[in-house]
């Protein structure tokens, strides 16, 4: 017999199996279908998270409309290419967990509210690595570079764990020279956050990627600054850039989503369509692959690092403008705008740095505020909220915001700032979508 709540639950059913088929849906970077397919995204997403007692629908909508909103805002920021679906997790953008994962939510609610908890940490496995990359903050001191070794380095992971960072970054160093330790560390965060490897591709083979993914690793960041071999060579040192390359190229034969990272100096893009010569070289090499664009900070160990966002950001619109008009699935990752989404992404308040003596560092600044070895991490983590914002900023700090925004209004003020971010794209339709949905969402927000 049919009746109302069986065609309810096989409606239910059918919408469930149509969520889990979008979530590995591709993103095109420039396409009629692109809004039509974030849209998809966004309500599968909110569908799988409505609550299933009260109008699942209505919720939906509602959650999908917020959603919409950060992705497309977050790629207009990041590069429209900075999305990435093709059979796996859809990075929106890349400094974000995959967004049908178990650790999106987390993470913007502690972009909201900070002193929650850190979105990322950056833990440093290692001091040791093969190359003498001039701009490396860590400050890597070759192979026999000193740490407090690996139980220590797992007491750290289990740590983070339990605080469910969302976000964890595992380097060095490079991290591969302690493959077996870097494996430890993996299967201990595994779970509790998405787990990256930010590496130089030394060392990488196909069955040791095999590992690395079943261990529980999502994401691996391989960096790689030209496409010419002379021009990576000369700054890291022989041989850096076949091992980038061909690390690349092992990393398309997986199922990690990959990012490369791509350091830019002021002399790095200066003959002409070099930077589309390495983003066409990546998308040779692994079609899917993310390239992240990052400045090269003033870390004191480079003459030609960037002092400041306002310093960076002609370079950082003239990559941006490749990346739109190419289409190419890339991000410059920092704007002056940056600030106005996420505060500093330096502040000591989102992003974290542990370092190989397992020392928790307020990103890159240095500054040490504790030890977790013999500290917990609450205790340090709350010396670092009560220190004064100069304190924490890094070397690439325009500002440092400290205040928590509280929700529901912080959402509100996500959303004024995507207004700003799309008060100056060429799509007009979803700027005229933001500005009628905003005052809606809030309000409904509000009241929920």
């Amino acid at each position: 017999m049919i009746t109302a709540r069986s065609l309810a639950e096989r409606a239910r059913a059918a919408l469930d199996a149509r969520a889990q088929h979008v979530r590995h849906t591709p993103v095109p970077a420039r396409s009629p279908a692109r809004q039509s397919t974030l849209v998809a995204h966004a309500l599968a997403r909110a569908w799988t998270r409505s609550p299933r007692d009260r109008h699942p629908l209505a919720y939906a909508a509602l959650e999908a409309a917020v959603d919409l909103a950060l992705l497309e805002g977050s790629a207009l920021l990041l590069g429209r290419g900075a999305l990435l679906a093709d059979g796996g997790p859809l990075l929106a953008p890349s400094f974000l967990p995959d967004y049908h994962g178990p650790h999106f939510q987390r993470a913007l609610r502690r972009l909201f509210v900070p002193n929650e908890g850190p979105f990322v940490v950056h833990l440093s496995l290692t001091g040791a690595c093969p190359w003498t990359c001039r701009y490396c903050f860590a400050s890597a001191g070759g192979p026999s570079a000193p740490d407090v070794g690996e139980a220590a380095l797992v007491r750290v992971a289990r740590a983070l764990a339990a605080e469910r960072v969302p976000i964890v970054i595992l380097g060095g160093g490079e991290p591969l020279g302690r493959f077996e330790r870097a494996l430890a560390l993996i299967e201990a965060l595994s779970g509790a956050s998405e787990v990256r490897l930010a590496t130089s591709g030394s060392g990488l083979t196909a069955a040791r990627a095999a590992r690395l993914e079943r261990a529980g690793l999502r994401v691996i960041a391989i960096s790689l600054d030209s496409h010419e071999r002379d021009a990576v060579d000369r700054v890291r040192g022989e041989g850096a850039f076949d091992a980038a390359l061909g690390a690349l190229s092992i990393a398309a034969g997986t199922g990690l989503s990959t990012l490369v990272t791509a350091v830019v100096r002021r002399d790095t893009f200066a003959k002409p369509r070099a930077v589309e010569a390495l983003l066409e070289l990546v998308a040779r090499t692994h079609p899917r692959a993310i390239v992240n664009f990052l400045p090269e900070f003033s870390t004191g160990r480079s003459a030609e690092g960037f002092a400041s966002p306002e310093e960076f950001a002609p370079y950082g619109r003239h990559l941006a403008r490749v990346i739109r008009d190419g289409g190419y699935r890339a991000a410059s990752f920092y704007g002056p705008a940056m600030d106005l989404l996420v505060g500093c992404v330096g502040a000591g308040q989102r992003q974290l740095v542990i370092d190989t003596r397992a020392n928790l560092c307020a990103c890159v600044s240095g500054a040490s505020f504790g030890n977790l070895l013999d500290e917990p991490f609450d205790a340090v983590w709350s010396r670092m909220l009560a220190a004064p914002a100069r304190l924490k900023r890094g070397y690439f700090c325009s500002s440092v915001n400290t205040s928590p925004i509280p929700l529901p209004d912080g959402e509100a003020s996500m959303l004024r700032a995507l207004e700003a971010f799309h008060s100056s794209a060429e799509d007009t339709a979803l700027q005229r979508f933001i500005d009628g949905a905003a005052p809606i969402i809030t309000r409904a927000l509000r009241e929920s």
